[in-house]
C-alpha cells in the first residue's frame, strides 16, 4: 500500500491515509484496485494500562480489503507481542 502519515505522535498515535498501492515495486495511483483503496484510513493507538500498555487499531476501509487487511493485522500482533515481550 502506498499511504501517506496524517497523524504522528510517537508512544500515542500513528494514523495512514491510503492512496494507492506499490506493484512490482511501483507506485499504481490509477488501476481499479488502487482507487478502491484510496480515501481508506488505518489508526494505531497506544494507551497506557495498569501494568502494560495497549495497542487499538481502527480502519475506515471497504468491506471488500477488511477482511484481508483483518488477516494481516492477526500475524503483525502477534509479532509486535512477541518483540514487546523479550525486550
Amino acid at each position: 500500500m502506498l499511504s501517506t502519515v496524517v497523524t504522528h505522535k510517537p508512544q500515542e498515535e500513528l494514523t495512514l491515509l491510503y492512496e494507492g498501492l506499490i506493484a512490482n515495486g511501483r507506485e499504481d495511483l490509477e488501476s481499479e484496485e488502487a482507487q478502491a483503496m484510496k480515501g481508506g484510513r488505518e489508526g494505531y493507538y497506544l494507551t497506557p494500562t495498569h501494568g502494560g500498555t495497549q495497542l487499538s487499531i481502527e480502519a475506515d476501509l471497504s468491506p471488500a480489503y477488511f477482511e484481508e487487511m483483518s488477516a494481516m493485522w492477526d500475524k503483525a500482533l502477534l509479532k509486535i507481542k512477541e518483540l514487546a515481550e523479550a525486550s
